[in-house]
């Protein structure tokens, strides 16, 4: 065969590999729902709802296990779907008055009626609180449909420097999901801010906020999630590029700004149990704030409040938005919030963008408890 005819051959061959090869990268990309590379986008724009299949592989249990924390179960699903289409509803005529409202939940002089604990969840959001502080069956409602609710969608988590994942819920209700990185007894010396994100120490910390009366913490849950089944088969490319198996588990290290395969975490086996905290809804957009008692992080340089005890005199209280408002003391309540929770690495803070200057700080990423 001469060198033209074997260079027209080669040619031939290659005009009819490449696309086939580009047909079958684009087949594979559209077996993820998610697609999006863009952080700046919404994880879930690519979304089409209308053609999630909500079918679920259920994991048959043993009659010791039903009390325990589950992961979609199968065959009390109707009882779960039965409590969250239910809602308290007040049977007086001044519904709208806390104290009435509080002295009715503790007598149970209660109905209920169909309701979704999304939307329950996108009425509670006020100015002043994130959570409800009398309707204790509501915020319960949402947390039991954090636990159970199917995953439809799963990619990579928002912006930050500790590992995470983003969840979409059936309904549409977007969660962050922090792994279990640590056993319970497990004690990190070192700084105040050393170590991964502890996932218990978000749940601790949103029940915490509550018992004080703060209610500016998202509710938070634990929940097991069965990686092999729950995730890969729905999640984005950009999440299961980080998946891999270190024996018989799975582990992933997804992408944040410290994320790398060394610091992955594994499930036992393909469960892995981690933390889901709720976003917040639709029209509540963030403003992000410096602390103004902010620490350096250099173990031989102390801030100006640490050596100055006229700075928060002379410095801080002239200074907007503490020059006037409730912000100095919201951020009191928050540095003693903090304080019980042992976390030391608030060096932002964030209040609703529409409040201004007299927006509360918000109690998110407690995981450093």
């Amino acid at each position: 065969m001469k060198f033209k005819e074997r260079f027209a051959f080669c040619l031939c061959v290659v005009f009819l590999i490449v696309p086939f090869i580009w047909l079958r990268m684009r087949v594979s990309d559209d077996r993820h729902p998610l697609l999006s590379v863009d952080d700046s986008r919404s994880l879930m724009d690519d979304m089409d709802f209308n053609r999630i299949d909500h079918s679920h592989h259920h994991v048959q249990r043993s009659s010791e296990e039903t009390d325990r924390v589950r992961t979609n179960p199968d065959h009390d699903s109707t009882d779960v779907e039965r409590k969250l289409d239910k809602r308290l509803i007040d049977k007086g005529n001044n519904v709208g008055k806390d104290e009435e409202q509080k002295d009715k939940n503790t007598n149970n002089d209660v109905d209920y009626e169909y309701d979704d604990p999304w939307s329950i969840w996108k009425d509670m959001v006020k100015s002043r609180q994130v959570t409800s502080p009398h309707d204790s069956d509501a915020v319960n409602m949402i947390l039991e449909a954090m636990m159970y609710k199917p995953v439809v969608a799963a990619g990579v988590g928002y912006k930050g420097t500790q590992l995470k994942a983003t969840l979409m819920l059936e309904g549409k209700q977007r969660v962050v999901f922090k792994p279990m990185r640590y056993p319970r007894e497990f004690i990190i010396e070192g700084t105040p801010y050393s170590g991964f994100d502890r996932h218990n120490g978000e749940i601790a910390a949103f029940h915490l906020d509550r018992i004080l009366g703060f209610y500016r913490a998202p509710p938070v849950v634990g929940r097991h999630i069965n990686l092999e089944e729950e995730i890969e088969p729905i999640g984005e490319k950009r999440l299961l590029d980080t998946f891999f198996k270190k024996g018989r588990n799975t582990c992933f290290y997804g992408r944040c700004y410290y994320c790398k395969k060394e610091d992955s975490a594994c499930a036992n086996g393909t469960i892995m149990e981690g933390s889901v905290t709720l976003w917040l809804p639709p029209g509540w957009s963030l403003m992000k704030w410096r602390h103004p008692f902010q620490r350096t992080y250099i173990d031989t340089r102390k801030a100006q409040w640490e050596t100055d005890n006229s700075y928060c005199k002379d410095k801080v209280l002239k200074t907007s938005p503490f020059d006037s408002g409730p912000r100095l003391l919201d951020i009191m309540d928050t540095a003693l919030f903090d304080f019980l929770i042992g976390n030391a690495d608030r060096h932002h803070y964030e209040t609703f963008k529409d409040e201004g200057d007299t927006g509360m700080p918000l109690h998110l990423d407690n995981a450093k408890m």
